[in-house]
C-alpha cells in the first residue's frame, strides 16, 4: 500500500495510537512516531512505528512488538532533552 494513500496513514495513525497505549508510562521511551529508518542508506521509502529509547540497554527490559496491525516496529536510541 503506498505511503501517500490516505488508509495507509489511518491504519498507521491507529496502529501507533495502538502501540502507545501498549507502552504507556515507561520512562525508559521518549518517544512513539512514524517515519523511516535513518540507518536506511537505500531510501527504500518503507515506513515505520519508532520506539525511541533513551539508552540501548532500555531495549531488552522493554517487550516492544516486531510489529503492530501489519506496520513493523524499531527502535532508535534518543535521550531527547530541552534546548
Amino acid at each position: 500500500m503506498s505511503t501517500e494513500n490516505p488508509e495507509f496513514w489511518q491504519r498507521a495513525n491507529k496502529a501507533r495510537d495502538k502501540l502507545s497505549l501498549e507502552l504507556f508510562g515507561q520512562p525508559q521511551i521518549s518517544l512513539i512516531d512514524i517515519g523511516y529508518d535513518p540507518k536506511d542508506q537505500s531510501g527504500s521509502g518503507q515506513l515505520f512505528l519508532r520506539v525511541h529509547v533513551r539508552h540501548s540497554t532500555d531495549i531488552e527490559k522493554l517487550a516492544i512488538p516486531a510489529e503492530v496491525d501489519g506496520i513493523p516496529v524499531i527502535t532508535i536510541i534518543a535521550d531527547y532533552r530541552l534546548e
